[in-house]
C-alpha cells in the first residue's frame, strides 16, 4: 500500500488534481483516500482507467500505466495499449471500464494480468461500438456477441475461436446439401437437422437464468443457451450456406424467419428448433406470457426482421438480469449495463441501472452523477423517491 501511495502521489503531481481534472486523476485521488483507510478498504484497490475523456477535460495517459514498472518486471509489453484517444460527448453514456479487485496478496504478474484484462475489455467495448456504427445490413450479431463476451467475462476471447467452433456445423450442413437440391426450404431443414437434431443444440430448460446461456462461446461449447443466443448460432450457420434468416423478437421468445419470398409464414422457434406456423407461434408465446399475443402480419409480409440492436439488447438484457441479482457480480453488471447504454442510448432504465451498479461498487461520485441524470430525465418516475435517497447517500459518503 505504501508503494502504491507513492506511485499515486507521482501520478497526481504529473496530472494535476483540481476539480476539472480528468476522470482518472479524480479516481486516483479516490484511490489514495481509500489507501489511507485500510480498516475500511483493506487490500482493496479501485483503479479506473477510462477509455474516454470528455472533450472539455485534459487527457491523462499516466493512469493507463499506473503500475508500469511492475508490468515491465512481469514481462508484459504494454506498448500495444498506447495511443488510444477515443472521446465521448457530454450526452453520451460513460464508457469507462474499471478494475475493482483485491490486490493485497497478488504478485506483480497477477496485477499486470488484471490491468491487461481490463485493457482488453476496453478495446472490446470500442470494437462493439464500431460494429454498431456500421450500416444496419452490415452489422453481424455474431461479431457483436463476441465483443459482448470480450467486454465482460471473456476478455481473451478471439473471433477466430468462435468461427472455428462454427466451422464443423457449416461443413456438416454443406455436406448434407450435396446430395439434394439447394432450395431455401431444403437448406432450412438441413440447418435445423444438423444444429438441433444431429449436434443436439437446445434451450437450457434446467437453468434458464445461467450466464452461460448468453455468451456465444459457452453456448457453442455446451450446446445449450437462450433463444437469442441459439438464434445467433442458427442465423450464422444458415448465412454461411447461403440462406438468410431474419429475427422476430417476441415477449419471452425469439423466432427466425427465412428472408425468402413465399416463406413469410415459415417460422423457427430458436429455443427448440421447431418449425412452427404463425398460429402455433402465437399460442406458444401466449401460453408462456399468460396473455394473448398476436404477431403483426405486416411485419411477416415485409420480412424486415428485428434490427441488429434489438438482437443485442435481448442478449444483454439476459445477462443484466443474471448479474443484477448477484451482488458478487456487480462489476460484470456494470460492464453489461454500459454495453446496453451504448446499444440504446435513450434507455432511462439502463441509465438508472448504471448508477445502481456504481453505487454497489462504492463508486459514489459516479453513481450520483448517473442517478441525478436519471432523475432529471424522469423526475416523476415510480422509483424517483428511492433514487433521491440514494443520491443523498452518495453525496454524504464523501
Amino acid at each position: 500500500h505504501h508503494h502504491k501511495r507513492i506511485q499515486l502521489k507521482k501520478h497526481l503531481k504529473l496530472a494535476g488534481t483540481n476539480n476539472q481534472g480528468c476522470l482518472c486523476c479524480r479516481e486516483a485521488m479516490h484511490m489514495q483516500t481509500q489507501l489511507r483507510a485500510p480498516k475500511l478498504h483493506q487490500g482493496s484497490c479501485y483503479l479506473q482507467v477510462p477509455i474516454s475523456v470528455r472533450p472539455a477535460q485534459p487527457r491523462c495517459v499516466k493512469a493507463r500505466v499506473l503500475f508500469a514498472s511492475k508490468q515491465k518486471d512481469a514481462g508484459i509489453d504494454m506498448s500495444r495499449f498506447e495511443g488510444w484517444d477515443p472521446r465521448c460527448g457530454e450526452d453520451e453514456p460513460c464508457a469507462a471500464l474499471s478494475i475493482s479487485e483485491d490486490t493485497s496478496n497478488l504478485s506483480s504478474r497477477d496485477e499486470a494480468t488484471l490491468l491487461a484484462r481490463s485493457t482488453m475489455r476496453r478495446q472490446a467495448f470500442q470494437d462493439y461500438l464500431g460494429e454498431l456504427a456500421r450500416p444496419e445490413a452490415a452489422i453481424s450479431p455474431l461479431v457483436a456477441a463476441v465483443h459482448v463476451a470480450r467486454a465482460t467475462k471473456f476478455p481473451e476471447l478471439q473471433l477466430s475461436e468462435v468461427e472455428a467452433q462454427l466451422a464443423p456445423l457449416v461443413h456438416r450442413v454443406q455436406h448434407a446439401l450435396r446430395e439434394t437440391d439447394r432450395k431455401p426450404a431444403t437448406m432450412l431443414d438441413a440447418v435445423l437437422d444438423v444444429v438441433y437434431r444431429e449436434k443436439e443444440f437446445c434451450g437450457n430448460e434446467e437453468n434458464k437464468c445461467a450466464e452461460t446461456n448468453s455468451y456465444i462461446n459457452t453456448v457453442l461449447n455446451t450446446r445449450t443457451g437462450s433463444p437469442i443466443a441459439l438464434a445467433i448460432v442458427v442465423r450464422e450457420v444458415a448465412a454461411r450456406v447461403g440462406l438468410k434468416l431474419s429475427g422476430l423478437s417476441l415477449p419471452g421468445a425469439f423466432l427466425l424467419q427465412p428472408d425468402v419470398p413465399g416463406m413469410e409464414q415459415v417460422l423457427v422457434d430458436a429455443f427448440s428448433g421447431d418449425k412452427v406456423t404463425v398460429a402455433e407461434a402465437e399460442k406458444r408465446v401466449s401460453d408462456l406470457m399468460g396473455a394473448k399475443v398476436k404477431i403483426d402480419p405486416a411485419k411477416l409480409k415485409a420480412r424486415k426482421g428485428a434490427e441488429a440492436r434489438v438482437w443485442m439488447q435481448r442478449l444483454l438484457n439476459n445477462l443484466k438480469q443474471v448479474y443484477l441479482n448477484c451482488p458478487a457480480e456487480a462489476e460484470h453488471a456494470l460492464h453489461v449495463v454500459r454495453l446496453m447504454r451504448a446499444t440504446q442510448p435513450s434507455s432511462l432504465p439502463d441509465m438508472r441501472d448504471e448508477g445502481l451498479c456504481l453505487y454497489n461498487l462504492n463508486r459514489h461520485d459516479e453513481a450520483a452523477l448517473c442517478l441525478e441524470a436519471y432523475l432529471k430525465a424522469a423526475p416523476n418516475a415510480d422509483d424517483a423517491d428511492m433514487i433521491r435517497t440514494m443520491v443523498k447517500a452518495c453525496r454524504g459518503a464523501k
